[in-house]
C-alpha cells in the first residue's frame, strides 16, 4: 500500500499508532535490540515498514498535510523489561475502524441521487427523451464528386458527477462537475479553433462526435461511482470561420 491519496482518517490512524508505540517504549530510530516506533505501529496497521516510515518522516505524506507524531512521547522501557505492544488487539482496533469506514462510504452513497437513464438525458446532456439516432457514417462530395473533409472528435472517460476531493488526493488535485464542465468547454473550444484558425485546404463539411464511454459517474444499476457508458455518435455541422 503506497501514501498515494492518503485520507485524514488514515493519518489520524498512523499517528495514533506511532504515538502508542513511543510510549510503549519504542524509539524513532529502531537498533538491533529495539525495533522502531513505525515498525511496530506498522506490524499493528498491516502495513509494510516503509510505507509508514514514508509517511512519518518530515516530508512525508503526514507533513504535507499539516500532521504530523509528536516524538516527545517516547518513554525508555526499563531495562530488562521491554515493552511489547498488544498486536492483536492493535488490528482488531484497525478492523473496526476499518467497518466503520466502509459503513459511512455506504450511508453516503446511499443518499446519492438516483440517476435514471431519463434524468442523465435530461440534466447532464439536456437532451430529448428519445434516444440519440446517430447519422450515418457517409462522406459528403463536392460538385466534382469528390469526398469533401470530415473531422472526428473523440470524447471519453468524462466520469461527470465523480467528486475527488483535495483531501483524498493529498492536495495535489481535485474533480467535480464545475472542473468537467470547463474541461469541456476547453476541449470544443480548442476544436472549433483547430478547424478554423489553424485548419488549411478546404473545410470540413461535418464534424463527428463520437461518445467513447464513461461520460457520467454517479447511482445507478452499476452501484455508486461507477462510469455508465453511454456511447453514440453525433453527426453535426462543420463550424464557421
Amino acid at each position: 500500500m503506497t501514501n498515494r491519496g492518503l485520507t485524514k482518517t488514515e493519518a489520524r490512524r498512523t499517528i495514533a499508532a506511532v504515538e502508542k508505540a513511543l510510549k510503549a517504549g519504542h524509539p524513532r530510530v529502531g537498533h538491533a535490540r529495539r525495533r522502531s516506533a513505525a515498525q511496530i505501529a506498522a506490524e499493528a496497521l498491516g502495513l509494510p515498514a516503509r510505507t509508514v516510515a514514508d509517511r512519518v518522516r518530515g516530508d512525508g505524506a503526514l507533513a504535507r498535510m499539516g500532521l504530523g507524531v509528536d516524538w516527545r512521547l517516547h518513554r525508555p522501557a526499563p531495562k530488562g523489561a521491554p515493552a511489547a505492544p498488544d498486536v492483536e488487539r492493535e488490528r482488531e482496533g484497525v478492523a473496526a475502524a476499518d467497518r466503520i469506514a466502509d459503513l459511512e462510504r455506504r450511508l453516503k452513497a446511499s443518499h446519492r441521487e438516483s440517476l435514471s437513464e431519463e434524468t442523465l438525458r435530461a440534466r447532464v446532456f439536456e437532451l430529448a427523451r428519445e434516444p440519440l439516432r446517430p447519422q450515418a457514417w457517409k462522406l459528403t462530395r463536392d460538385a466534382h464528386g469528390k469526398a469533401r473533409e470530415a473531422v472526428i472528435l473523440c470524447v471519453s472517460d468524462v466520469h461527470f458527477g465523480e467528486v475527488i476531493s483535495l483531501e483524498q488526493m493529498g492536495g495535489r488535485n481535485s474533480y467535480n462537475r464545475a472542473i468537467a464542465a470547463r474541461r469541456l468547454q476547453r476541449l470544443f473550444a480548442r476544436a472549433v479553433e483547430l478547424m478554423t484558425e489553424h485548419w488549411t485546404g478546404p473545410p470540413p463539411a461535418v464534424v463527428y462526435v463520437a461518445l467513447l464511454g464513461d461520460l457520467v459517474s454517479g447511482g445507478g444499476p452499476e452501484g455508486p461511482g461507477r462510469g455508465r457508458r453511454i456511447k453514440g455518435q453525433v453527426g453535426l455541422p462543420p463550424p464557421r470561420s
